[in-house]
Protein backbone atom coordinates (compact mmCIF):
# COMPACT_ATOMS: atom_id res chain seq x y z
CA UNK A 1 0.00 0.00 0.00
CA UNK A 2 1.45 3.36 -1.03
CA UNK A 3 1.64 6.46 1.17
CA UNK A 4 -1.39 8.15 -0.42
CA UNK A 5 -3.59 5.13 0.27
CA UNK A 6 -2.34 4.95 3.85
CA UNK A 7 -3.11 8.62 4.40
CA UNK A 8 -6.59 8.22 2.94
CA UNK A 9 -7.18 5.28 5.27
CA UNK A 10 -6.07 6.95 8.49
CA UNK A 11 -7.62 10.30 7.60
CA UNK A 12 -11.04 8.69 7.15
CA UNK A 13 -11.47 9.61 3.48
CA UNK A 14 -12.62 6.08 2.63
CA UNK A 15 -15.52 4.55 4.52
CA UNK A 16 -16.20 1.07 3.09
CA UNK A 17 -16.83 -1.78 5.52
CA UNK A 18 -13.45 -3.37 4.85
CA UNK A 19 -11.64 -0.09 5.38
CA UNK A 20 -13.53 0.58 8.62
CA UNK A 21 -12.62 -2.89 9.91
CA UNK A 22 -8.98 -2.41 9.01
CA UNK A 23 -8.97 0.98 10.67
CA UNK A 24 -10.40 -0.49 13.88
CA UNK A 25 -7.57 -3.02 13.90
CA UNK A 26 -5.08 -0.18 13.46
CA UNK A 27 -6.64 1.68 16.38
CA UNK A 28 -6.22 -1.40 18.60
CA UNK A 29 -2.58 -1.73 17.54
CA UNK A 30 -2.16 2.00 18.16
CA UNK A 31 -3.17 1.61 21.80
CA UNK A 32 -0.47 -1.00 22.37
CA UNK A 33 2.15 1.09 20.60
CA UNK A 34 1.18 4.19 22.58
CA UNK A 35 1.53 2.33 25.88
CA UNK A 36 5.03 1.13 24.95
CA UNK A 37 6.12 4.63 23.88
CA UNK A 38 4.79 6.32 27.01
CA UNK A 39 6.32 3.69 29.30
CA UNK A 40 9.68 4.20 27.61
CA UNK A 41 9.42 7.97 28.01
CA UNK A 42 8.46 7.54 31.64
CA UNK A 43 11.49 5.34 32.27
CA UNK A 44 13.83 7.94 30.78
CA UNK A 45 12.15 10.83 32.60
CA UNK A 46 12.32 8.96 35.91
CA UNK A 47 15.96 8.04 35.36
CA UNK A 48 15.32 4.30 35.18
CA UNK A 49 16.83 4.28 31.70
CA UNK A 50 20.15 6.08 31.44
CA UNK A 51 20.83 8.91 29.01
CA UNK A 52 24.49 9.10 28.00
CA UNK A 53 26.22 12.49 27.94
CA UNK A 54 28.61 13.29 25.11
CA UNK A 55 31.84 15.24 25.56
CA UNK A 56 30.35 17.98 23.36
CA UNK A 57 27.25 20.12 23.17
CA UNK A 58 24.33 18.22 21.60
CA UNK A 59 21.50 19.89 19.69
CA UNK A 60 18.69 17.56 18.65
CA UNK A 61 16.45 18.29 15.64
CA UNK A 62 13.44 15.98 15.54
CA UNK A 63 9.70 15.62 15.09
CA UNK A 64 6.68 13.81 16.51
CA UNK A 65 5.19 12.62 13.20
CA UNK A 66 6.38 10.32 10.44
CA UNK A 67 7.37 11.73 7.09
CA UNK A 68 9.22 14.88 6.17
CA UNK A 69 8.69 17.86 8.46
CA UNK A 70 11.57 20.07 7.32
CA UNK A 71 14.27 18.72 9.64
CA UNK A 72 16.93 18.49 6.94
CA UNK A 73 17.01 22.18 5.91
CA UNK A 74 16.92 23.19 9.58
CA UNK A 75 19.91 20.94 10.36
CA UNK A 76 21.81 22.45 7.42
CA UNK A 77 20.90 26.00 8.42
CA UNK A 78 21.91 25.43 12.02
CA UNK A 79 25.23 23.86 11.00
CA UNK A 80 26.07 26.92 8.94
CA UNK A 81 25.35 29.17 11.92
CA UNK A 82 27.45 27.12 14.34
CA UNK A 83 30.44 26.17 12.17
CA UNK A 84 31.83 29.70 12.11
CA UNK A 85 32.50 29.48 15.86
CA UNK A 86 32.80 25.79 16.72
CA UNK A 87 33.90 22.48 15.19
CA UNK A 88 30.60 20.82 14.26
CA UNK A 89 29.37 17.34 13.33
CA UNK A 90 26.03 15.92 12.23
CA UNK A 91 24.82 12.67 13.77
CA UNK A 92 22.46 10.80 11.47
CA UNK A 93 21.05 7.30 11.33
CA UNK A 94 21.67 7.19 7.59
CA UNK A 95 18.54 5.64 6.13
CA UNK A 96 19.17 3.72 2.88
CA UNK A 97 22.93 3.97 3.32
CA UNK A 98 24.71 0.79 2.27
CA UNK A 99 26.56 -0.97 5.07
CA UNK A 100 28.85 -2.56 2.45
CA UNK A 101 29.75 0.82 0.96
CA UNK A 102 29.52 3.40 3.78
CA UNK A 103 31.64 5.84 1.76
CA UNK A 104 28.82 6.08 -0.78
CA UNK A 105 26.33 8.12 1.19
CA UNK A 106 22.75 8.32 -0.02
CA UNK A 107 19.73 10.46 0.70
CA UNK A 108 20.02 12.69 3.80
CA UNK A 109 23.69 11.96 4.63
CA UNK A 110 24.63 12.90 1.06
CA UNK A 111 22.59 16.09 1.29
CA UNK A 112 24.30 17.00 4.56
CA UNK A 113 27.76 16.27 3.16
CA UNK A 114 27.13 18.29 0.01
CA UNK A 115 25.46 21.23 1.78
CA UNK A 116 27.95 21.41 4.65
CA UNK A 117 31.30 20.15 3.28
CA UNK A 118 33.18 21.55 6.28
CA UNK A 119 31.03 19.55 8.72
CA UNK A 120 31.73 15.91 9.60
CA UNK A 121 28.72 13.68 8.90
CA UNK A 122 28.67 10.69 11.25
CA UNK A 123 26.42 7.89 9.95
CA UNK A 124 25.64 5.51 12.79
CA UNK A 125 22.30 4.14 14.07
CA UNK A 126 23.87 4.15 17.55
CA UNK A 127 23.90 7.89 18.29
CA UNK A 128 25.92 7.44 21.48
CA UNK A 129 28.68 5.67 19.57
CA UNK A 130 28.46 8.28 16.81
CA UNK A 131 28.79 11.09 19.36
CA UNK A 132 31.90 9.48 20.84
CA UNK A 133 33.42 9.15 17.37
CA UNK A 134 32.70 12.80 16.55
CA UNK A 135 34.17 14.09 19.81
CA UNK A 136 37.24 11.83 19.94
CA UNK A 137 38.14 11.37 16.28
CA UNK A 138 37.22 14.82 14.96
CA UNK A 139 37.28 16.96 18.10
CA UNK A 140 33.75 18.21 17.47
CA UNK A 141 32.42 20.69 20.02
CA UNK A 142 28.85 20.81 18.70
CA UNK A 143 26.89 17.72 17.66
CA UNK A 144 23.66 18.26 15.72
CA UNK A 145 21.58 15.10 15.98
CA UNK A 146 19.22 14.61 13.06
CA UNK A 147 15.88 12.97 13.91
CA UNK A 148 16.83 12.78 17.56
CA UNK A 149 13.68 13.62 19.54
CA UNK A 150 12.79 9.96 20.17
CA UNK A 151 16.43 8.90 20.58
CA UNK A 152 16.60 9.70 24.27
CA UNK A 153 19.59 7.44 24.93
CA UNK A 154 21.85 10.36 23.94
CA UNK A 155 21.35 13.33 26.26
CA UNK A 156 20.95 16.70 24.58
CA UNK A 157 21.46 20.32 25.61
CA UNK A 158 18.88 21.72 23.21
CA UNK A 159 15.81 19.87 21.93
CA UNK A 160 14.20 21.37 18.81
CA UNK A 161 11.09 19.83 17.22
CA UNK A 162 9.80 20.58 13.72
CA UNK A 163 6.06 20.65 13.02
CA UNK A 164 4.81 20.52 9.41
CA UNK A 165 2.10 23.16 8.97
CA UNK A 166 0.51 21.05 6.21
CA UNK A 167 -0.09 18.10 8.55
CA UNK A 168 0.97 19.22 12.03
CA UNK A 169 -0.40 16.53 14.32
CA UNK A 170 -0.62 13.38 12.20
CA UNK A 171 -4.44 13.16 12.33
CA UNK A 172 -4.15 13.27 16.15
CA UNK A 173 -3.59 9.52 16.33
CA UNK A 174 -0.58 7.41 17.26
CA UNK A 175 0.96 4.96 14.78
CA UNK A 176 -0.29 2.89 13.06
CA UNK A 177 -3.76 4.48 13.24
CA UNK A 178 -2.25 7.92 12.61
CA UNK A 179 1.12 9.48 11.86
CA UNK A 180 2.14 10.47 15.40
CA UNK A 181 5.31 8.80 16.63
CA UNK A 182 4.36 9.75 20.17
CA UNK A 183 1.62 11.85 21.83
CA UNK A 184 1.49 15.59 21.17
CA UNK A 185 1.95 16.03 24.92
CA UNK A 186 5.55 14.88 24.42
CA UNK A 187 6.28 18.37 23.09
CA UNK A 188 6.59 19.39 26.73
CA UNK A 189 10.12 17.89 26.52
CA UNK A 190 11.07 20.24 23.70
CA UNK A 191 12.97 23.45 24.27
CA UNK A 192 11.77 24.93 20.97
CA UNK A 193 9.26 24.14 18.23
CA UNK A 194 9.70 25.14 14.59
CA UNK A 195 6.61 25.30 12.37
CA UNK A 196 7.79 24.56 8.84
CA UNK A 197 6.09 25.21 5.48
CA UNK A 198 4.03 27.92 7.14
CA UNK A 199 4.05 29.85 3.87
CA UNK A 200 1.97 27.05 2.30
CA UNK A 201 -1.04 27.40 4.61
CA UNK A 202 -3.54 30.17 5.20
CA UNK A 203 -2.90 32.59 8.05
CA UNK A 204 -5.93 31.35 9.99
CA UNK A 205 -4.71 27.73 9.74
CA UNK A 206 -1.31 28.75 11.06
CA UNK A 207 -3.00 30.56 13.93
CA UNK A 208 -4.95 27.40 14.79
CA UNK A 209 -1.73 25.39 14.96
CA UNK A 210 -0.08 27.98 17.18
CA UNK A 211 -3.10 28.15 19.48
CA UNK A 212 -3.27 24.37 19.78
CA UNK A 213 0.40 24.22 20.68
CA UNK A 214 0.07 26.98 23.26
CA UNK A 215 -3.11 25.55 24.77
CA UNK A 216 -2.06 21.91 24.95
CA UNK A 217 1.58 22.37 25.83
CA UNK A 218 1.42 25.75 27.60
CA UNK A 219 3.91 27.22 25.15
CA UNK A 220 4.75 30.86 25.63
CA UNK A 221 3.64 33.66 23.34
CA UNK A 222 6.88 35.20 22.12
CA UNK A 223 7.99 34.20 18.61
CA UNK A 224 10.89 34.95 16.34
CA UNK A 225 11.29 34.10 12.65
CA UNK A 226 14.56 32.25 11.89
CA UNK A 227 13.84 31.39 8.27
CA UNK A 228 11.30 32.38 5.65
CA UNK A 229 9.64 28.95 5.80
CA UNK A 230 9.33 28.51 9.54
CA UNK A 231 8.56 30.04 12.89
CA UNK A 232 10.36 29.35 16.11
CA UNK A 233 8.95 29.58 19.59
CA UNK A 234 9.83 28.09 22.92
CA UNK A 235 8.17 25.78 25.37
CA UNK A 236 7.63 26.38 29.04
CA UNK A 237 10.93 24.93 30.28
CA UNK A 238 12.94 28.11 30.47
CA UNK A 239 13.84 31.39 28.85
CA UNK A 240 12.98 32.15 25.24
CA UNK A 241 15.24 30.82 22.49
CA UNK A 242 16.42 33.54 20.13
CA UNK A 243 18.21 33.03 16.84
CA UNK A 244 21.44 34.26 18.40
CA UNK A 245 21.08 31.64 21.13
CA UNK A 246 20.71 28.94 18.51
CA UNK A 247 23.67 30.30 16.56
CA UNK A 248 25.80 30.30 19.69
CA UNK A 249 24.23 27.04 20.89
CA UNK A 250 22.94 28.75 23.98
CA UNK A 251 20.95 26.78 26.51
CA UNK A 252 17.32 27.86 27.00
CA UNK A 253 17.16 26.19 30.41
CA UNK A 254 19.59 28.56 32.08
CA UNK A 255 21.54 31.73 31.38
CA UNK A 256 24.78 29.90 30.64
CA UNK A 257 26.15 28.98 27.24
CA UNK A 258 26.05 25.20 26.91
CA UNK A 259 29.80 25.12 26.23
CA UNK A 260 30.33 26.84 29.58
CA UNK A 261 28.17 24.14 31.16
CA UNK A 262 30.33 21.43 29.53
CA UNK A 263 33.51 23.01 30.89
CA UNK A 264 32.02 23.19 34.38
CA UNK A 265 31.00 19.52 34.23
CA UNK A 266 34.52 18.48 33.20
CA UNK A 267 35.99 20.55 36.03
CA UNK A 268 33.82 18.85 38.65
Amino acid sequence: MDQNKIKKLISGEKASFGVILLYLLLRIASVGYSIVVQLRNLMYSAGWLKAHHADAAVISIGNITTGGTGKTPLVIWLCKQVISNYQCAILTRGYKTSKQEPEHLTDEPAIFAESCPEVNVIVNPDRVSGAEEAAIKFGSKVLIMDDGFQHRRLARDLDVVTIDALLPFGYDKILPAGLLREPVSSLSRADAVVITRCDQVAENELSKIEEKLRYRERLRDQMVEPLCFSWLFTGGKGKFVTIEQLKEAGCPKCKKNIFQKKREKKAE
